[in-house]
């Protein structure tokens, strides 16, 4: 009776499998998956299709230092995820993934199993720069991201605002960095206190500012609404030589003529305790520091977008004071945002000066 059972049993599989076309998903509870050498834990064990293995997205996401949001589009169920200017974006039940952009074909698509997003791990990881490495004979997989001289892991905020109804009309999913702090230095504590204060005031600030406008829109587009979009992510652009170097990018979408994104960046000089300034960064006076400024945008805007040299003389003295900067391990990096010195359209123009063709003087650059 057993033996019939278990034929039966079998039958039933492969005929399941011929006439879906699919091969069987296994919950691979022997499965390990490892993130620089520490072993991680999932609400829902990992399973493997098509020798494919999927682990629940939020998760995966966030260890990697992402922002996440997940939203249905026109019926679509869309995991949206980004790392400062790395964005990924997967749609339940359909075998891709764009990364930056740029969509290419999934072996198996991610897909919801016992209330959790599933979504193939290899192409999570290696869509965001990590190596990864499986071992047959354990049951292994080792994802090694990129690590810099201080360990800078990610903290997040999500929320969905909604009205009395419970229609969700804002959805906020927020990371900002948290450096390792061992030794309980004073001032790492004060900035890590400090990203997670401003995060949380911004999260109150868009509901303070746009939850009204959001009914409103909702009651205009009814079932055609989709919740206005904000999220918050950073990336790491220096890591070395005690200097850290961070920018954060702000997205929102808020039903106005395009979505935005902001960026702000802060250099910490570690060894010393401080945030550093461009005209420490310099070596200039704040006064020959402007000059500098104006003369690389003064020269950019004439070499790549010569037809605004109007628009931006009428507004190039007033935005000195909103030059952002960041530095890389070989450029320093001036820039704004847009609006801030060209139009929309124009972008968020960059400038890359790198350290060799300058007399930049970094701040430990001598010790």
């Amino acid at each position: 009776m057993k033996r019939n059972t278990v034929k039966r049993n079998i039958s039933l599989a492969l005929g399941a499998a011929l006439v879906f076309g699919a091969v069987p998903v296994y919950a691979a509870d022997a499965v390990t998956v490892n993130l620089n050498g520490s072993q991680m834990n999932f609400d829902v064990p990992p399973m493997i299709e098509n020798s494919r293995t999927l682990v629940p997205f939020r998760k995966i996401f966030e260890a990697l230092d992402c922002a996440v949001s997940y939203t249905k589009e026109n019926g679509a169920q869309v995991v949206t995820a980004n790392r400062g200017n790395k964005w990924i974006t997967l749609e339940i039940g359909k075998n891709e993934i764009t990364v930056d952009g740029e969509t290419k074909k999934l072996d198996v698509a991610p897909k919801i199993v016992n209330g959790r997003t599933l979504v193939p791990l290899r192409a999570i990881s290696e869509g965001l720069d990590c190596t990864v490495d499986w071992s047959a004979d354990t049951k292994t997989v080792d994802i090694q991201k990129k690590q810099g001289q201080y360990a800078v892991s990610s903290a997040h905020i999500s929320k969905n605002i909604t009205d009395d109804k419970g229609n969700i009309l804002i959805t906020i999913a927020f990371e900002y960095p948290v450096i390792e702090n061992k030794d309980n230095n004073a001032f790492i504590t004060a900035v890590n206190e400090q990203y997670k204060k401003d995060a949380e005031a911004a999260i109150s600030e868009a509901e303070a500012e746009f939850k009204d406008s959001a009914a409103a829109v909702l009651a205009s587009e009814g079932k055609n609404y989709h919740p206005m979009v904000f999220t918050r992510s950073f990336e790491v652009s220096l890591n070395q030589d005690n200097l850290l170097s961070i920018t954060q990018l702000d997205y929102a979408n808020t039903y106005g003529a395009h979505p935005n994104t902001l960026k702000s960046s802060k250099t910490f000089n570690l060894a010393e305790n401080k945030a550093l300034t461009l005209s420490e960064v310099l070596g200039k006076n704040a006064a020959d520091t402007d000059s500098y400024v104006k003369e690389k945008f003064d020269a950019y805007v004439k070499e790549t977008v010569g037809e605004l040299l109007e628009y931006y003389q009428e507004n190039s003295e007033k935005a000195l004071s909103a030059v952002n900067f960041c530095l890389t391990e070989d450029a320093l990096v001036l820039y704004y945002n847009p609006y801030d010195i060209l139009p929309y359209a124009a972008g968020s123009p960059e400038v890359k000066v790198p350290y060799a063709d300058t007399t930049i003087k970094l701040a430990l650059a001598e010790s």
